[in-house]
């Protein structure tokens, strides 16, 4: 219908798939890897995660340069996953705004009617505001849980950076310490044993001391069997988990036209 109104070519697609596309684009994605250029690390990361944290729980996926799509346009669907800290739930019950407030109101024992805002909650977790600190505090440890854990699962299959945008990503110093940690707790074997969470480590890019262990380039050249060729490895496998560079509107607008772009030149 719109073409035919307009003239033009139309193509639609989701804010969570296009929210990643900017990153990917012009966001996490390039700076990280500037940055590791900068360090002198040869490491160069081609695939991200975008999620969005605000009214839903939403995601996408770039891998080398293209949004990823799925057979059914229902790529990225993270919100789906089971819920980690409520398992007869799905993570959007958690990792979102409703999530907050009604674990807020759990802590406190306020109606959840009468619940403060994401915000406010954030701002009486940060000491900016007078109120409950410890349930604030609480509320977001609970929200970073659910979070980690779908991140988690996720990650592992996507194998890249991730970035975290939408309303509630203003709230990182509240959450993102305990989601990043949550990342890093390893499981447990039946023989008693620990076995790491993911096939990777997980840093927190908006810590400086994290940041730079990230940077570190931790690569040695080791010799390929019977040739008299040296490959580069990296025994150290890691993914950075970062806050939107570009806003998440932002972030939007810049995938979505760099998603017509794309469409375009398939066209």
């Amino acid at each position: 219908m719109l073409e035919e109104t307009f003239g033009i070519p139309v193509f639609i697609n989701n804010d969570g798939d296009l929210f990643a596309y900017g990153e990917a684009m012009a966001g996490l994605l390039p700076e990280i890897n500037r940055k590791l250029e900068k360090a002198g690390n040869p490491k160069r990361y081609r695939n991200l995660l975008g999620v969005t944290f605000g009214t839903g729980f939403g995601g996408g996926i770039v891998t080398r340069g293209s949004l990823f799509q799925g057979d059914n346009s229902a790529q990225g669907e993270i919100n789906r996953v089971r819920n980690g800290v409520f398992k007869q739930f799905d993570a959007e019950e958690s990792v979102s705004i409703r999530g907050i407030k009604r674990e807020y109101a759990n802590y406190t024992g306020i109606n959840l009617a009468s619940c403060p805002e994401p915000k406010e909650i954030c701002e009486i977790g940060s000491g900016k505001k007078p109120g409950n600190r410890e349930a604030a505090i609480k509320s977001f440890e609970s929200f970073a849980i659910a979070a980690a854990d779908a991140l988690c699962n996720a990650i592992t299959l996507v194998d890249g950076l991730i970035v975290i945008g939408g309303g509630l990503s203003g709230a990182y110093p509240l959450f993102l310490p305990k989601l990043v940690r949550e990342m890093n707790h390893p499981f447990q074997t039946t023989a008693g044993q620990l076995l790491e969470r993911l096939e990777i480590t997980a840093f927190n890019l908006e810590d400086k001391s994290d940041l730079e262990k990230f940077l570190e380039n931790s690569a040695v050249e080791i010799p390929v069997p019977f040739s008299t060729k040296k490959a580069l490895y990296d025994p150290i496998k890691k993914t950075g988990v970062g806050i939107s560079r570009l806003g998440t509107s932002n972030a939007v607008s810049i995938g979505a036209y760099a998603y017509a772009l794309q469409k375009m030149d398939v066209k």
